[in-house]
This record gives C-alpha cells, structure tokens and sequence, in this order.
C-alpha cells in the first residue's frame, strides 16, 4: 500500500499481504506487492534547492510557517513538534503558490521542530528538520533530528535484546529496498547491502541471509542501512524465503502450504532514509511472538512503542478464544503451542473465521444513514472541508458542500473492512481515499452509530459495540500504552505503534516475554 498524500505520521502503514484464496502462486503473491515489501517505502529526500521556508512570528503567541515549493506541489503538509512533544501533521493552506500554516499558543522561548512533506511532479518528499525559537529572531536547522544536529549516517545501529526467556536459538533477518537504487536484497550484520540474484518459476531458494541473534538474557548489536523494509526474527528455525521471477515471496502463513507456517517468528517494519528513522511494531497481518520498538535520538531524547501489558500475550489470545467464532484466528504448532494469532482479514480467507461476521453491524450502519446523514471531515486543519454521506439502495453517495457527489462506496463487506480495500479501496487521492481511511477506521472500531461525524479518534468509545473487530480489540487493550497497528489505518488519530527520529542514534528491537 502507497503512503497517502494525508495529514498523518510519517511512516506508511503496515500492509497487509492479501489474497484471493487460501492456496495462492508465489507468482501471484510477488504481484500483490511484493508480500508487502513495497508497504515501507518512504518517501524520498527532499533537495534544498527545491524549496524555501521560514518561520515568523505574528504575535506573541503565534507564528505563520511558510513553505514555497520551486516547482508547484499539489500538496504540503506540516509536521511539527511544540517543545519536543505532541507531534501535530496538517495539510498547509496554499495561496499563490506559497503554503501556510499558522501556530497557535506559544510563549516566549517555545521551541518548534518542522519538518514537511510535500509533492512534486508525482513523487512524495520530506524535508529535513527545522527548528524555530518563539521570540528568538527566527528559524534553524536544515539538519535531521528530534531537535539534534547531526546528519544520518549510512547505517545505524540496532541492538535486538531478548528478554523472551526461551531456549530456542533466535534467527534475524534485515530485508528491503536499498533506497539509493532501488534494489531490493538484505543487509548483514554490517549493515553491508547484498542484492537478490535473479529467482525463477517456480521459486528458487533465496540466499541464507539470516544473522545470529542473542540468546536468551542477552543482546546483539546489527547495523541497519538506509533501507525500506523489514527485521524479521524467528525462534528455533530459520525462515524460508525464495525468489520468484518478480522477486522475493515472503513468509504468508494463512496459506496452508507456506513453508513458514509452522514456525515461530514475527517482524518490524522500518524506514531509515536521509530524513530519520521511522519503526514500527505491527499487527495488520498477524499477532504473534511479542516485542517492542525504540529509538534514541542523538539529542539523548528516546522513544519506545510496542509493550504488551504483564501477562498481555495470553490475554489476547484468551480475548479470542472467548468470542464465539473467533478463536479460529489461533495457529497452533504439531505439539499444540500456539504460533500466531491471524489478522482477521487472513482468518477470512484461511477459512478460520466466518466472512459474515460483520454483517449485522454493517446492516445497522446502512440503515442508519439511510435517514441520517455520516459527515466525514478528513484533514483536521480543513475543517470546512466536509462530506456528507447517505445511503441509497446498496451505495452510499458522499456529496461535497455544493452537493455534488464526490465519490460512492458499495456496501462493504467483512473483508473490505478488515483489509481496508476492495469496496473500501483508498486511493492516494484528495477525496476518496481519506473517505475511505475514515469508514475504515470507523468500521473497525464500531463506532459509526454512535457518532455520525468522523472520524471518532477518542479510544475510549472505541470496540463498544457488541460486533467490532474483537481482534484489534484485544490487541488494543493489552498494549501497555494503547497503541497498536491492528489494521492498516489504525493511524487515524495517532493511535498506531510507531516511533520515529529526524536525527536517529540508536534503533531497538526488545523482544519480550510470552507471559
């Protein structure tokens, strides 16, 4: 899935690896996105030369950021920081080529960190990050980094800790798309690029780029490159990776045939370009061997995301178990230990949970707007920016201000919702995909009954209805600070399982115990 061109964090979402049927080709399976490689590719360095920007103080208490792209952009966005903290991202105001921003309720000496993401001719860029001094003469920066002042190296280091408290022998991977080509390989534990040779059909063996990880107690340090892709680690075998003629087929244990199926394992998604380091920890595709994600910027400042709370693993897991129909989400291995948790998505597909499960929520929500009107305000810094959505017959048609139907979307079912595509496809446009990013996190999270404007982005009446994705559901309250990617647009609202650092010193990957 492309990174949306939308008011949101930095990172792309998880993607999840869809298919058709249970049983699919690896052909097929490179098609659909490369598994889900192509999910983390950020967006590209933005030149200097590209842009100018400044910061100036209009009051006492605020000031206007301003953005002027050389070639006109089709959008900006603002990302920034009020004292190191809250982390806002707006889509700018834009008035004869230059975009604006105005910040509010700052004192004398707050400190602002920005940085943007802007368009150009098609591809998507971000800016280093800048810092501005409310009351102090002006704007700093140029430099990536949460506030710090040094570029990002080629590599930085990541120290994987195992606290799981198992025996099993821990096997990592750092596979992706070496971003200064564009070709796709793993690294090794220096963090040293090697491309993928050519694959077949059917699918060859892929080179063993699996490094030794830590024994229980310890840690391992691995460099990681500038890299868009994914840290796998695996617990007593080591995965099976192959190569197709498209590419790499990555592990997809709702088939019933993946090689990987029986075995332990999980993974990070990442991206660390000129901009910084964003990391993640996610469940979109499976919830399985726990862990968590930091980073330490070279301010000092660390960030870290992904705990579950003291005994979490199993009460997810029971979570599942006591919902009629959905403990067949659960893989178990030969001896009946437990490997994974699927997203409900591929639970669908694999058979293990019914493809009607959401049918009577979907029902209500259709009769209600059938009468009623849903108002979907997408940008939170546009907030005359509205659509208005009403049922007729199997569609429901969204209309701008004017009236004009703008977009319309056939009644969904489970499926569509839990993978956010099909009839709730999301194009990286200005109108229907951030529609659709809002019905789909309001589908999941059952809350477009109780409040016809959306989206709802308060946790706590999320999951209330007795028909929700009890998945994310249980994910959700057993992280140990709420957030969690239990869908691809669990973002909405900032409730995703994401650290990022414009001026990243050290990555972690912590995995954690099972009970």
């Amino acid at each position: 899935m492309r990174r949306s061109p939308l008011p949101r964090r930095a990172l792309p979402r998880p993607h999840r690896r869809r298919g058709a049927a249970a049983v699919l080709s690896a052909a097929l399976l490179v098609v659909l996105g490369l598994l889900g490689l192509t999910s983390v590719a950020g967006p590209a360095a933005a030149d200097a030369s590209d842009y100018t920007q400044s910061v100036t103080a209009t009051g006492s208490s605020q000031a206007l950021i301003t953005f002027r792209p050389t070639t006109p952009a089709s959008y900006v966005d603002v990302h920034y920081l009020v004292n190191g903290a809250g982390q806002q991202n707006l889509r700018m105001a834009v008035s004869g080529g230059t975009w604006t921003q105005t910040v509010g309720q700052l004192s004398t000496g707050t400190v602002l960190t920005y940085w943007f993401t802007y368009e150009k001719n098609g591809p998507q860029y971000d800016t280093p990050q800048f810092t501005y001094t409310q009351g102090g003469g002006g704007t700093t920066g140029g430099t990536t980094g949460g506030g710090g002042t040094q570029p990002v190296p080629g590599t930085i280091p990541l120290t994987i800790t195992n606290n799981s408290g198992r025996a099993d022998s821990v096997y990592l991977y750092d596979l992706g798309t070496e971003l200064a080509s564009g070709r796709q390989g793993w690294a090794d534990a220096d963090g040293a690029f090697h491309a993928w040779p050519a694959g077949g059909n059917p699918p060859t063996p892929a080179p063993d780029a699996s490094i030794a990880g830590p024994a229980s107690g310890q840690s391992v340090t691995i460099r990681i490159p500038k890299f868009s892709g994914r840290v796998y680690f695996s617990y007593g075998r080591k995965l099976v990776f192959q190569l197709a003629t498209g590419g790499l087929v990555q592990p997809a244990v709702q088939n019933p045939a993946d090689p990987n199926r029986g075995i332990l394992f999980n993974w990070s998604e990442y991206t660390l370009n000129d901009s910084g380091l964003w990391l993640n920890s996610t469940q979109v595709d499976m919830f399985s061997a726990p862990y968590a994600v930091g980073v330490r910027s070279t301010t000092g400042a660390a960030q870290t995301t992904g705990h579950l709370k003291s005994g979490g693993y199993n009460a997810v897991l029971n979570a599942l178990r006591s919902q009629p129909g959905w403990g067949g989400l659960i893989q178990t291995a030969a001896d009946g230990s437990v490997l994974r948790a699927l997203a409900p998505g591929h639970a669908v597909e694999a058979g293990g949970l019914s493809g009607g499960v959401l049918d009577d929520y979907i029902n209500r929500v259709w009769q209600k707007y059938t009468t009623a009107t849903l108002t979907v305000t997408p940008f939170t810094d546009q907030p005359n920016t509205r659509y208005f959505g009403r049922v007729s017959g199997n569609v429901m048609n969204f209309t701008d201000s004017s009236g004009a139907v703008v977009t319309s979307f056939q009644k969904p079912d489970a499926d569509s919702v839990f993978g956010c595509y099909k009839l709730l496809d999301a194009p990286n446009d200005l109108v229907r995909g951030p529609i659709s990013r809002t019905l789909c996190a309001g589908y999941n999270r059952s809350t477009l009954l109780v409040n016809p404007n959306q989206p709802d982005t308060g946790a706590g009446s999320f999951y209330q209805d007795a028909v929700t994705n009890q998945y994310a559901r249980a994910i959700h309250a057993q992280m140990a600070d709420g957030n969690a990617y239990a869908f691809a647009f669990d973002d909405v609202g900032h409730h995703e399982s994401l650290v990022h650092d414009g001026s990243p010193q050290q990555a972690s990957l912590i995995l954690d115990p099972f009970n």
